[in-house]
């Protein structure tokens, strides 16, 4: 998760709004677009801002995962995105 914490660094630094949104293609060659609501999620469980950052980091991509899990043809990874 280390690659990918912008999200979440930014929502504490600046307590932005987070709203995860996904392109869906449909048959007749349009799209709808999915909104999943606001992601407020800011750890606040954690003591250490890098706890914080990992937490909040793996609520966004539980949400991504859903997004893949919902409709895992429309995905195609050009890149190794989880390392292991």
């Amino acid at each position: 998760m280390e690659n990918v914490k912008s999200v979440a660094s930014m929502k504490l630094r600046y307590d932005s709004l987070v709203i995860p949104m996904f392109a869906k293609r449909e048959e007749d060659e349009k799209y709808s677009i999915i909104l999943y609501g606001t992601a407020d999620y800011k750890a606040e469980e954690k003591k250490s801002e890098d706890n914080k950052i990992q937490a909040m980091t793996q609520y966004y991509n539980d949400i991504l995962e859903r997004a893949i899990n919902e409709a895992p043809e429309q995905w195609f990874w050009m890149h190794d995105r989880w390392r292991m």
